[in-house]
């Protein structure tokens, strides 16, 4: 299968990502390499939800 795009853990992501348990960091990796290949809104839900965002356009 082709990616529909690339992602790179900036080196502060990366340290917080390799500090997790195995189990959360097993599921942060897995998402990240499913959401390169299929479109599935149920990954990226929560960055929908009002307030997430410091500098949200809808507030």
């Amino acid at each position: 299968m082709n990616r529909k795009f690339k992602v790179d853990f900036l080196g502060e992501a990366s340290d917080f990502v390799e500090s997790l348990d195995e189990k959360t960091r097993t599921k942060i990796y897995y998402n990240a390499r499913k959401a390169q290949l299929v479109n599935d809104p149920e990954l990226f839900q929560k960055l929908n939800e009002p307030g997430l965002f410091m500098n949200n356009p809808d507030d």
